[in-house]
């Protein structure tokens, strides 16, 4: 989706491109088992739509556009507040197929999350940003979709009591989405909204079933 090519070296130049935007389909998705075997190509929102059919998803929340792929986010190894509870891609990889620079396909890992054979080697591709090969196929890990969610902004004056709150959050044993440190007057002019009063803030998010998310909220 060329929507990450400013992260890591970009290329001094480049006689050939290998594009992979065709590369796009599901090619298998077993809601019973929490599996789907998808491509390279295929956008993340486009994966999101199909999961939420079966109310499951991938729990990971990169920044993204429409244009952002799969196979792009894996190789800059991108994710969001989320990865507090849910973990980064490479907890959610079960196999993958890569071509090499040799042009050899390789294929580690397999769609059952007991496959434990052999070198994890789809964390070792995740966030290689192209380096090591051309990823060509994922077999990934879905969850489904929490019955609950909660969310609350909290502020201060000063970043130390924000930061003593989130700590004392994680001492006493609760298990939050995320939790965002945030200097307020950037979130604010984000949302075309007024001067804060408070300068610092947390997002604080729970979610899974409804009378655990009440409690710990």
């Amino acid at each position: 989706g060329a929507t990450h090519l400013d992260w890591g070296n970009p290329p001094l130049s480049a006689a050939t491109g290998v594009v992979l935007s065709r590369m796009n389909r599901i090619l298998d998705y077993r809601p019973e088992d929490l599996y789907v075997t998808v491509q390279p190509g295929c956008s993340l929102a486009s994966l999101q739509g199909r999961l939420a059919e079966q109310n499951q998803f991938l729990p990971l929340d990169p920044y993204i556009t429409e244009e952002s792929t799969v196979g792009g986010l894996i190789a800059v190894n991108a994710y969001g507040p989320m990865r507090m509870q849910y973990g980064r891609w490479r907890d959610h990889i079960l196999g993958m197929r890569v071509v090499t620079a040799a042009g050899s396909p390789t294929c580690c890992g397999g769609k059952v999350v007991k496959n434990v054979s052999g070198y994890d080697l789809p964390k070792f591709y995740t966030g290689s940003l192209g380096w090591l090969g051309i990823f060509s196929e994922f077999h990934l890990k879905t969850s489904p979709v929490p019955e609950y969610y909660q969310s609350g902004l909290f502020t201060a004056s000063d970043f130390a009591t924000v930061q003593q709150l989130g700590q004392s959050i994680l001492n006493q044993g609760l298990q939050p989405l995320s939790m965002v440190l945030c200097g307020m007057d950037y979130l604010h002019r984000s949302l075309s909204e007024q001067q804060p009063a408070a300068p610092w803030g947390m997002i604080l998010a729970f979610a899974g079933h409804q009378k655990t998310v009440r409690w710990q909220w």
